[in-house]
């Protein structure tokens, strides 16, 4: 069957005398369905009868149809999910082959393999050709599959073409008309079996290639030197085209549309639609996107997700953040405020050993807040709806009676929300209900099933359903390749035209014996066919409109790229891509004279202790943001105990520990055995300020820590016996009121031990740590020389160290001492004596604390950009963010260099 040039012209024509226009895809469909009303109403007419105008997939289900309703038929034709779920069952009782894979990705792979077998004609030589483990085993599966729904009256979609055929050959399906196929790149075996047979009926069958008939006016192949020139260039581009012709019609074409729709999509807004930079402007934007996303990736179905979970499974604390703070979550303005808040400042700085929490453990801590009672009556809500549900029981029921229960839970939990949805959230809910729908109609096995199995199935089932919200024609249309099949534009551009991209690399199919495929044809299973195949999809774009451009960058993520070869072919002149240099943003300013004094601070005790002065001294900007308009980042959640966890765990051991022994002389006394008892004692102590192990994982975790803590602290507590007699005075002892210059600050000492002549101050550090951060003006570490100068006034000081907790060498106390050797091996004074150093210290952290009472707020780094690198106020103080990169490339140049 050839393939016949066409116009537009042509096949409206065709639609208004009566004959069937079958589309290759549901886009062409839309497209030449509106043409065809957009004709009609130009010829005058106000009445019309509706075109014989179907996508493929659309015209044989309604074939099928016909054969239900005429009673010739009763095999129930099978949706998709029916059929992955067929496929599900059958593999997860086959145990003969070891797989790495999941039951679930090998459906979708057998169902994807059983449907080329049938629509190439491949199924009665799977089992002779079948030569490895796997396709011996896909082989077995299809038999099973096969029989399965020939057993249950049951028809997969891709033996529908031929079941077609033979009510055709029967005389059971009579259809006698004429057929136009529009944007179809090739047909199938079974396509082409099925229309022969609508021939011999004395149908008209003809495959059209549509082509626009205005002349010519640029070909054209562009280069740009990155990925994100390119992108740049194609948005100017469609911006000039619709500045010189607002009407006209454009499609951008992109090879691999999910990986770069992201990309493609902030590109286009910032150029095309830069008002829509504001969240809050609705106007639709002048292009929109062909293929939807995945319903489970769009953030209001992925919270209903998150919210079923919830009722039988503990979530990450970061998911959970994302869930309390979405608006599809019975939410106002006001009460997500408190939200944020709780989230911020209790949420995150809980304790645990895994950073999940179930539904109850939130409700309990959201109880102990009374102004969050809005919320607490919603989970509370939930959990009691999933209660009587029996979501977490061990209660059986049909898919259907389980998404009415889903409905019920999230009706609880008032989503999506208390206010008006949009129009394309509204048309999302009704895709979600829809899909609620389809996984309910997999009660025609008559199974029944648990919730958490309803549940993956729904999450299955929105993983492959695609969501776009409602077409308003907007002049630039971006689509994937094969998407523009069957359509005519005024202008193309097709992006990512380099030899990687372009042709696609073949991929054989792994469940299937690849000399099988290549005998039937099957796509990517013959380099040379999928050439011959790109190279058509080439020549049908090129006639498409009569401007078309294909681009590429001669940069890529993985290095240098090449025009593709097929494009090259065309022999059309190669020119640098225009890119337009962005015009300078208008923006207003006001000029507020920074005259005015800052409000004094409170006279009272500042939250923060030393780290006031820390800031201060790393940057007075960081200092007033974090420690005076408290513009903090939120807490990050790691697995297990964190640093400053497992800090304070070995400071509670240590205490402890030296709560009973208090001196170097017991501590010698005191025998091995009685030494590793009271140490395990004063463990097991500590470990109980942690949460309560919930599972095996939080009893294996505190175990290790216990080890790890008896392994670090007996090696310590050897190093301690090298000393010089000491008793230990004061362990972790706090001073709520310590006035530094203007300033009152509270402090704890870690420890203070009595030696001769006097006392060693110590800092416990399980971390980094050296004196180089108690030195100059703007000392990075100042809270020994704080803990000095002010906390330990009036006493005299022998020394004060760092105790660095860590194992091997570089276990030891690291400090200055006044000339006496109460530490080991002590480091060089920069001063002559210790004394003239604590003076030096004073004075230096009285101007800090002088500087921050005073408000000096200069962006002013230590040392830029390695100061900055951590600082969560970069976006307030304007930094130059791009010098960061420079200091990462550097650091990963200077540890390969240094490995």
């Amino acid at each position: 069957m050839d393939s016949q040039p066409s116009s537009l012209a042509d096949i409206l024509s065709a639609l208004a005398r009566g004959a069937t226009v079958i589309t290759s895809n549901q886009r062409a469909a839309r497209t030449l369905r509106t043409l065809y009303t957009q004709h009609q109403q130009a010829s005058g007419q106000h009445t019309w009868q509706s075109p014989s105008l179907l996508p493929w997939d659309a015209w044989t289900a309604s074939l099928w149809q016909k054969l239900l309703q005429s009673g010739t038929e009763d095999r129930l034709l099978l949706n998709s999910i029916q059929e992955q779920h067929l496929w599900a069952e059958i593999i997860a009782a086959d145990d003969t082959l070891a797989t790495l894979r999941s039951t679930e990705s090998l459906a979708s792979l057998a169902a994807g393999a059983f449907t080329l077998l049938s629509r190439y004609g491949g199924r009665d030589q799977l089992k002779r050709a079948a030569n490895t483990a796997e396709t011996q085993a896909f082989a077995n599966w299809a038999d099973r599959f096969e029989r399965r729904c020939r057993t249950a009256s049951l028809l997969p979609p891709s033996q529908l073409e031929h079941e077609l055929q033979l009510a055709i050959e029967k005389s059971h399906l009579k259809l006698t008309t004429e057929i136009l196929l529009i944007g179809f790149e090739s047909l199938t075996p079974a396509q082409t079996n099925l229309l022969h047979a609508f021939q011999h009926t004395g149908a008209t069958v003809s495959l059209q290639d549509l082509q626009t008939t205005q002349p010519t006016t640029e070909n054209l192949l562009t280069t740009a030197p990155t990925q994100q020139d390119e992108l740049r260039a194609a948005a100017q581009w469609a911006r000039r085209t619709l500045q010189q012709s607002p009407a006209a019609r454009i499609a951008i074409l992109a090879p691999s549309l999910d990986d770069d729709r992201t990309e493609i999509d902030r590109t286009f807004r910032e150029i095309l639609a830069p008002e829509q930079q504001d969240i809050a402007n609705a106007a639709p934007a002048p292009y929109e996107f062909s293929l939807g996303s995945p319903l489970a990736s769009l953030p209001m179905a992925a919270i209903a997700i998150e919210l079923l979970r919830w009722t039988i499974q503990p979530l990450p604390i970061q998911r959970i953040s994302s869930l309390l703070l979405s608006p599809y979550f019975g939410n106002t303005t006001a009460e997500q405020n408190i939200r944020a808040e709780f989230d911020a400042f209790i949420l995150r700085q809980s304790k645990l050993l895994r950073p999940e929490l179930s539904l109850r453990s939130v409700i309990n801590e959201l109880n102990k807040h009374p102004h969050l009672a809005t919320t607490t009556a919603l989970l509370a809500a939930l959990q009691q709806s999933a209660s009587d549900q029996g979501v977490a029981s061990t209660r059986k029921q049909g898919y259907g009676e389980w998404m009415e229960s889903i409905r019920e839970l999230l009706r609880a939990a008032q989503w999506p929300g208390t206010r008006t949805l949009s129009s394309t959230e509204f048309q999302l809910r009704r895709k979600w209900e829809s899909a609620l729908d389809t996984v309910a109609t997999l009660d025609f096995t008559g199974d029944r099933v648990p919730f958490t199995e309803a549940l993956t199935a729904l999450e299955t089932s929105l993983r492959e359903t695609r969501f776009a919200p409602q077409s308003h024609n907007a002049p630039v249309q971006i689509m994937g390749v094969l998407e523009s099949a069957g359509s005519l534009f005024d202008a193309v551009w097709f992006l990512r035209g380099h030899d990687a991209a372009w042709p696609p690399r073949p991929r054989p199919h792994p469940l299937l014996p690849w000399q099988l495929q290549r005998k039937l044809s099957m796509p990517g299973a013959d380099i040379a066919q999928s050439q011959q195949q790109a190279r058509a999809i080439v020549q049908r774009i090129r006639h498409s409109a009569p401007q078309i451009i294909f681009s590429f960058a001669e940069q890529g993520a993985d290095g240098p790229q090449r025009r593709s070869s097929l494009i090259a072919e065309l022999g059309w002149p190669q020119q640098p891509a225009i890119l337009e240099a962005p015009a300078p943003a208008i923006i207003e300013t006001q000029l507020v004279p920074d005259t005015d004094p800052l409000p004094a601070l409170p006279d009272r005790v500042l939250r923060g202790g030393e780290s006031v002065l820390r800031l201060q001294a790393a940057c007075g900007f960081r200092a007033f943001a974090e420690r005076r308009l408290w513009a903090t980042e939120l807490d990050t959640i790691a697995i297990g105990l964190d640093a400053s966890q497992w800090g304070n765990l070995v400071h509670d051991v240590i205490r402890r520990f030296w709560a009973e022994v208090k001196t170097q002389a017991n501590l010698r006394a005191l025998p091995e055995a009685a030494r590793t008892t009271l140490l395990a004692t004063c463990i097991h102590a500590a470990l109980r300020h942690t949460p309560a192990p919930d599972t095996p994982w939080d009893e294996a975790y505190l175990e290790t820590q216990q080890q790890r803590l008896r392994s670090l602290l007996s090696a310590w507590f050897e190093f301690e016996l090298s000393r010089k007699p000491f008793a230990v005075n004061l362990s972790e002892k706090s001073f709520d009121d310590i006035s530094v210059g203007p300033l009152r600050l509270g402090m704890r000492i870690d420890r203070v031990d009595q030696v001769e002549g006097g006392i060693v101050l110590i800092d416990y550090k399980t971390g980094r740590a050296g004196i180089p951060g108690w030195q100059g003006e703007r000392p990075d570490d100042p809270q020994l020389p704080l803990y000095a100068t002010f906390a330990a006034s009036g006493q005299h000081l022998e020394a004060i160290a760092f105790a660095r907790l860590r194992t091997g060498n570089q276990m030891k106390l690291e400090g200055y001492d006044a000339g006496n050797n109460a530490i080991p091996r002590p480091a060089k004074l920069k001063t002559a004596t210790l004394d003239e150093q604590l003076d030096q210290w004073r004075n230096i952290l009285i101007h800090l604390a002088e500087d921050f009472a005073a408000g000096i707020t200069d962006v002013e780094p230590k040392q830029y950009p390695n100061t900055c690198k951590y600082c969560a106020q970069r976006l307030l103080c304007r930094l130059d963010v791009s010098t960061l990169q420079l200091l990462d490339d550097s650091e990963d140049e200077a540890e390969d260099t240094d490995g």
